[in-house]
């Protein structure tokens, strides 16, 4: 089973967001361990990413490499984002 400590442990994640229509968009990010035990990422505002997740936070985050190919036997993780600038 996949757990927070366990993709905070990871590099890479496959991120899902989602469209207004609903149909995921998936795309690979750097896992940044929060102090909080949350897990984040990094992305660039005006992303596709911030677009869709700015209409809804619901993300699907599992296990990937660097080009967002899942890990196999990674469990997908669905949730909610809470966005964040950096200090």
């Amino acid at each position: 089973m996949t757990s927070r400590d366990e993709l905070a442990a990871g590099t890479y994640l496959a991120l899902t967001t989602f469209r207004r229509a609903g149909d995921p968009v998936s795309s690979p990010v750097w896992v940044v361990p929060l102090e909080d035990g949350r897990v984040g990422f990094w992305t660039a505002m005006g992303s596709g990413k911030t677009k869709r997740l700015a209409h809804t936070p619901r993300v699907v985050v599992q296990h990937s490499d660097a080009r967002g190919r899942v890990t196999a036997g990674s469990i997908p993780l669905e949730g909610s984002l809470t966005p964040r600038r950096p200090c």
